[in-house]
């Protein structure tokens, strides 16, 4: 029997969450690629309209933008933006020094894996952004060590919901 297995069994068990206080959250198996490259601050634009994507946000220095358009300034501290119908279904931008970014890329494969799980979480949204988005959504990623233990592996941006709109499971 796997740790998944018996995980997913000690879920189920109603007194679980007595003995152990909290709810323990759903895991589902899936396999990821995740994908890390470098870019100067005048390809971020590029990189993220090929990608097209669905939804996003960005963090300049003087705020938070949630847009599904590429950077427009060159001040851009971090960004993350996901495509529901692309291959690669998020991209995280990381600022590294001077004008370089980190660009992760995340593709999810449609097949279950020993080897990664991840349950979901949604996060409440900033107030002065609340009109745009209630909530975010991201995967929280964990992979399997040699000792079976299931270390946090990654973080992955999934999306935003409106106030009283249920996020699908993907």
């Amino acid at each position: 029997m796997s740790s998944l297995t018996q995980y997913r069994e000690l879920t189920k068990n109603a007194q679980a969450k007595d003995k152990l206080g909290v709810a323990l959250p759903d895991l589902t198996r899936a396999k990821v690629n995740v994908i890390t490259q470098q870019y100067d601050v005048s390809d971020l634009q590029a990189v993220v309209e090929v990608f097209a994507p669905d939804a996003g946000w960005v963090v300049y220095r003087d705020g938070v933008e949630i847009t599904n358009q590429a950077p427009n300034r060159s001040d851009v501290i971090e960004a993350e933006y996901y495509c529901q119908a692309a291959d690669v279904q998020s991209i995280k931008i990381k600022h590294l020094f001077a004008k370089q970014y980190l660009v992760t890329r995340f593709e999810v494969i449609d097949e279950e894996s020993d080897e990664y799980c991840y349950s979901e979480q949604a996060v409440i949204v900033r107030k002065n952004l609340a009109e745009q988005a209630q909530t975010a959504h991201y995967r929280l990623w964990y992979k399997q060590d040699d000792a079976f233990r299931w270390n946090p592996f990654a973080q992955q941006f999934i999306g935003f919901n409106a106030a009283g709109e249920q996020k699908e499971n993907k």
